[in-house]
């Protein structure tokens, strides 16, 4: 009996020790809520838990203060009492973080999500209603150069936040970076999507080899707007297979007044296979109110390639039938850059200075295929690039070498028409072995009606050496009509047709 009676002993103790290792399964292993309930920013305990705790919880798996410890995937939410905290405004809900030092980096396993749409009555963009943004994350307290959050981990997600007056907004960095999403945020912006205090340098910054990574989305809840920064989204280093989709850079959260970034989306190093907008419904962006260029990509100090620009609004406003003008270009290409695609079904109107300028030697082989370049979304009216005649639709010069404009099928040939310089400019010694085919130039979309450009459809004076215009392959013959002074293009391939 006493021997039966051990037995049963060692039996529920293993079994107790069993529930215990089942319930607890090692640091790491369980998904944990975590939420931040003040808007103050210490590292103490004294019963509250902070975004800097929260976030240290998650990455350390360790409790901090009020904060659960962390585990395999972590999600962070906001529950904070807008009536008595020090930092939120009653009236309005809205509740400012503001970071003596920099937040930590979310480094390790990643899986965390941050999730500011959890706040109150904050809600997500529909129905063509901007985002509702109830927190604030302010770097205005942090001397030198700062970043508000900075994410070297994979699978987090970013989410319902107003990020501004950092250097830089949000940072993706280092190899481990990949399949991340920052979606339905502000960077730059106050929290109402009016104002930009802005980010003194980048509002998004990627430098990360890894893939995957996704800034918006396709969905209106995934927006963000990108606006009031020197660069909206920069994309540097060897960068690669970031997407970039359904934003409003340099926009209000409307789409319909201009919060200036200096460049909208700026591409340089060896960034490459990143894409711009994209063939999915919803995954275009709005582009356009910025100071200079709406899309830089910039060979310097290496070049970036194979990247594509798809499905863009472009200097017009979110109607798609107002200017709403990049104070430059609506997409610029220099420094050899190479191999990187402007089209299909991008709509670059608008814009100050050019709608689209590709120059400088080396820079070759990019394709421009398939958009609406000086119309609205209809392809009936004039929304004029260029300011003066000396700009216009589309300008190469300066070396840049065999670039394409259009092709031999309907899907890539470009409308080019109502600037108010000229629809087409090639120019420049060793500007050599441009295609210009398959497009409707001056005339509206279904070709039988003028839409005027403001000087030659194509500059027929200044056309460089080597330049095919049309080809002798059925569908490339372009449609040139309407234009002022069409008669004096330079070449022309016997499948060109040129109407008064």
């Amino acid at each position: 009996m006493r021997t039966t009676t051990l037995w049963i002993r060692r039996l529920f103790a293993i079994f107790l020790c069993l529930g215990i290792l089942l319930a607890w399964s090692g640091p790491g292993a369980h998904a944990a809520a975590i939420e931040v309930n003040t808007t103050a920013d210490d590292d103490t305990v004294n019963s509250n838990c902070t975004l800097r705790e929260a976030m240290l919880a998650a990455y350390l798996n360790v409790p901090k203060d009020e904060c659960l410890a962390g585990g395999a995937t972590d999600t962070i939410s906001f529950d904070i009492d807008a009536s008595t905290d020090s930092g939120c405004n009653a009236g309005t809900g809205i509740c400012t973080i503001q970071p003596a030092t920099a937040l930590p980096y979310l480094f390790g396993s990643g899986n965390i999500t941050i999730n500011g749409y959890s706040q109150g009555d904050a809600a997500a963009a529909t129905g063509g209603t901007p985002a509702k943004i109830l927190i604030v994350i302010d770097g205005s307290l942090i001397s030198g150069s700062s970043i508000g959050i900075g994410i070297q981990s994979p699978d987090n997600i970013i989410a319902g936040l107003a990020v501004n007056q950092f250097s830089s907004g949000i940072v993706l960095s280092g190899s481990e970076a990949t399949n991340n999403s920052i979606q339905g945020c502000y960077v730059g912006t106050d929290a109402t999507g009016t104002t930009g205090p802005g980010n003194s340098s980048s509002g998004i910054w990627v430098s990360s080899t890894g893939t995957g990574n996704v800034i918006g989305g396709t969905s209106e809840a995934n927006r963000n707007v990108i606006s009031g920064n020197q660069w909206g989204v920069y994309i540097a280093g060897t960068s690669t297979g970031t997407t970039v989709s359904g934003n409003y850079i340099g926009t209000s959260a409307n789409g319909l007044a201009s919060i200036p970034n200096e460049n909208g989306i700026y591409i340089n190093g060896d960034a490459n296979n990143n894409t711009i907008g994209g063939s999915a419904s919803g995954a275009g962006n709005l582009i356009s109110g910025n100071t200079y260029d709406g899309i830089t990509i910039n060979g310097v100090p290496t070049d970036p390639h194979d990247n594509t620009i798809e499905d863009n609004w472009i200097g017009v406003d979110v109607t798609g039938s107002t200017a709403l003008a990049n104070g430059s270009n609506g997409v610029q290409i220099l420094n050899g850059a190479y191999s990187n695609t402007i089209g299909p079904d991008n709509i670059i109107s608008g814009n100050t200075q050019n709608g689209i300028l590709i120059w400088t030697a080396g820079t070759n082989g990019n394709g421009v295929k398939g958009n609406f370049i000086g119309t609205d979304l209809t392809g009936t009216a004039a929304i004029p690039n260029g300011a003066t005649a000396s700009s216009g639709g589309i300008y190469i010069q300066g070396a840049a070498q065999g670039n394409v404009i259009g092709g031999d099928t309907p899907a890539e040939r470009n409308l080019i028409s109502g600037n108010t310089g000229r629809g087409i400019r090639i120019s420049g010694a060793g500007t050599n072995f441009t295609v210009v085919a398959g497009n409707i130039i001056g005339l509206e979309s279904n070709g039988t009606k003028a839409l005027r450009n403001g000087w030659e459809g194509t500059n027929g004076r200044q056309v460089a050496p080597n330049t095919n215009m049309g080809r002798t392959t059925s569908g490339e013959g372009n449609e040139i009509g309407g234009a002022y002074g069409a008669f004096e293009i330079y070449v022309c391939a016997r499948e060109d047709t040129v109407s008064p």
